[in-house]
């Protein structure tokens, strides 16, 4: 199945794009710090690794961050994670012709937070963050992915709670 996706984004991508900016958490990044399932490795799955590996025509610019939510990459975001530059690494990437952001596990559950982000104010982060990078790049086509859904279950982030998150993506893109 992934070999497929990565056929479809491969192609989708090839004849257009020179430069792909991904953004998002760990997932993005290419980890899964689930300690249950230590012997998954997450770069198996990354989009930007499987493109950088497959595809070399093609500049990968990877600023995913480990454990951030959208609060953490609207532009201007009160909250930060110490060393992180976020919003600030994608304006210092753009202009891109693709920009991919999947965000929404840790928008689920209070990682890094007081609070879990309610799907809502989800909603309302991701299109603070599409309309400031299309203020600045208006060219560049902006692709949202859902956070996927696990073939195991964690506690932290159970699959029914990351569904809720999805809704608000088709929610945004409708």
């Amino acid at each position: 199945m992934k070999t497929f996706i990565l056929g479809l984004l491969l192609m989708t991508t090839s004849a257009m794009a020179k430069k792909i900016l991904f953004v998002g958490d760990s997932l993005t990044f290419g980890q899964m710090g689930d300690v249950a399932h230590s012997d998954v490795n997450g770069s198996e799955f990354c989009f930007a690794e499987l493109m950088k590996k497959h595809h070399n025509q093609i500049q990968v610019v990877n600023v995913a961050v480990g454990g951030s939510s959208t609060i953490h990459w609207i532009p201007n975001s009160p909250i930060q994670l110490p060393g992180r530059e976020f919003f600030t690494a994608i304006e210092k990437n753009l202009p891109a012709d693709i920009v991919h952001i999947m965000l929404g596990t840790n928008d689920s559950v209070n990682f890094f937070l007081p609070d879990p982000i309610s799907p809502k104010d989800y909603k309302n982060n991701l299109e603070l963050i599409i309309k400031r990078i299309n203020s600045l790049s208006p060219q560049t086509k902006i692709y949202l992915t859902k956070a996927p859904l696990r073939p195991f279950e964690i506690v932290a982030t159970p699959n029914e709670k990351i569904l809720d998150y999805a809704i608000a993506i088709d929610e945004l893109i409708n």
